[in-house]
């Protein structure tokens, strides 16, 4: 007697792999490994029972089929399969037919059983019986069984060692195979199917509302419960994630406690809705996005008022932000111009979008102290932009005329010319002792209005003694300057000549003549 690992070393090391097709209640799917029939397993004339030992979870299982693996599309021997407890008490038998009367699932087939129930926790052994077959490999070789791959469990349940009896020579009975078979695998070899929920417990998604349109909208997170297998996933009109990974449209699976979570593109219009539905094993949700409504009514706006402009000069606002919109709306003026971003100023009725920038432009007034406005209107929510021009400036800046001395008497005067300065209207102008004239126009002595950068002169009659002083007063707008003239001094009085001796007798002669009439004049 030998056990099977004696004749492994004896397997052909080019036999192929299979691969078997998943699917959602075996107990475990093989996706490849190593084949070997029965011939070159155990010998020939040799017969044992083989396959493997599994514990069950934490929740009860219920086995609904026994089967084995189908290399070929149909079974060469018939095979009693059964299914026993940890102390070798068997709970469960069928005998698989040959050839392809049997259901098949992936690579396996099976027959049915009375469901049995397995408890969390407890171990439990699996088995096939290979009866002898024949010394030559033909069509006498017996069926196929997996080893060394890579296998997938059931979740609810976990592989615990392969397991065999000890071969016999000629015909056996299945028996309890409570042997290691000496593998790190199973053999399969003996399968069975378990019956699984794979209906969900119902879910739903929360609707959202008010999403931009255009937007990526994604749900809140579900947690699959109520199936205890791998489930079909699969969506429409958006795309899943499951356990926070890669968004996904193609159909896949999955497991109990997984989140999921939906993602789809909102509507690019407003009130609009857009539905993603997400179906797990039959079980469907609707994640439903509706876009908001058009708002073409802004927040209120404010443009700060503007005073002390010049008269006819143009003022600008500083920007506003177009909010609380979520769609174009209309924007006119009255009294002014606008500009949007920056572009050229416009007083035609257009539309603004969302955060756009808009600064009002008007003319001032052209008088002094009046107040000119400019209404906005976005969505019928308007605002001011009041600009107030400066009051009038009559007042001058300071101002002197040199004096003058030394002057003739009785002569007519002018002084320098002034440059009228810090008045931004027509100032009244008037003078005393004197007259003005403005831009070397005329003189006169009328009062009259002067305006800003204009010349003035004064003049005045010089006094007609010496020394004397005279002042001529010019006002402009308040503000006084003089023009004062002073004559120049008296001239010296001349000295009386001093005669001398010959001098005095010359002249007393000359007096005594005159006094006598001793000086007659000459006769004809």
């Amino acid at each position: 007697m030998r056990t099977i690992a004696a004749f492994l070393l004896a397997v052909f090391l080019g036999l192929a792999a299979h691969a078997a097709r998943a699917v959602d209640v075996p107990a475990v799917r093989t996706t490849d490994g190593l084949s070997a029939n029965w011939r070159n397993v155990i010998g020939a004339n040799q017969s044992a029972t083989a396959g493997w030992a599994f514990r069950v979870g934490a929740n009860a299982v219920q086995v609904q089929a026994l089967g084995m693996y189908d290399a070929a599309n149909g079974m060469k021997d018939p095979h009693p399969i059964g299914l026993w407890n940890a102390s070798g008490t068997l709970l469960a038998q069928a005998t698989l037919p040959a050839g392809t009367a049997s259901q098949r699932i992936g690579s396996y087939r099976y027959v049915t059983i009375t469901p049995l129930t397995l408890n969390p926790g407890q171990t439990y052994v699996i088995g096939a019986y290979f009866g002898p077959v024949a010394d030559q490999c033909g069509s006498a070789c017996g069926d196929v069984m997996l080893y060394r791959g890579d296998e997938t469990y059931d979740m609810r349940i976990s592989f615990v060692q392969s397991r065999q009896t000890l071969s016999v020579a000629g015909a056996g009975t299945l028996a309890y195979p409570g042997v290691f078979a000496g593998v790190d695998e199973g053999f399969f070899g003996p399968n069975f199917l378990l019956a699984a929920d794979l209906t969900p417990d119902p879910f739903a998604f929360a609707a959202q509302a008010n999403a931009a349109p255009g937007a990526v909208a994604t749900s809140d997170p579900v947690t699959v419960s109520g199936i205890d297998n791998p489930t079909a996933i699969s969506v429409s009109g958006g795309t899943y994630s499951i356990n926070a990974g890669a968004y996904t449209a193609a159909a896949g699976t999955v497991l109990p406690g997984d989140t999921v979570t939906v993602r789809l593109t909102a509507a690019p219009t407003f009130a609009t809705t857009t539905t993603a539905t997400l179906t797990i094993g039959g079980v469907s949700a609707d994640f439903v996005v509706t876009t908001a409504a058009a708002d073409t009514v802004p927040n209120p706006f404010a443009f700060a008022p503007q005073t002390g402009a010049a008269p006819g000069s143009m003022a600008t606002s500083k920007a506003i932000a177009v909010t609380g919109i979520n769609s174009p709306s209309v924007i006119a003026i009255a009294g002014g111009r606008y500009s949007v971003n920056g572009a050229a100023y416009t007083a035609t009725t257009a539309t603004v979008s969302p955060d756009d920038a808009v600064t009002v432009q008007l003319t001032a007034a052209p008088t002094f102290a009046t107040v000119a406005t400019a209404t906005l209107t976005i969505g019928g929510v308007s605002a001011d932009f009041v600009v107030t021009t400066a009051a009038a400036d009559t007042v001058p800046d300071p101002f002197a005329f040199a004096a003058q001395s030394g002057v003739t008497p009785s002569t007519l005067v002018s002084s320098n010319a002034i440059t009228v300065s810090g008045i931004d209207s027509p100032s009244p102008i008037s003078i005393a002792g004197g007259t003005y004239s403005i831009n070397d126009a005329a003189y006169t002595s009328a009062p009259g209005t002067v305006r800003n950068g204009e010349t003035v002169r004064v003049q005045l009659m010089s006094a007609s003694g010496f020394a004397t002083h005279v002042q001529a007063t010019l006002t402009i707008g308040g503000v006084s300057g003089t023009f004062d003239v002073i004559t120049r001094g008296a001239p010296p009085a001349r000295p009386v000549p001093v005669l001398g001796r010959g001098a005095i007798a010359l002249l007393t002669v000359l007096l005594a003549l005159v006094g006598l009439g001793a000086v007659r004049r000459p006769r004809r």
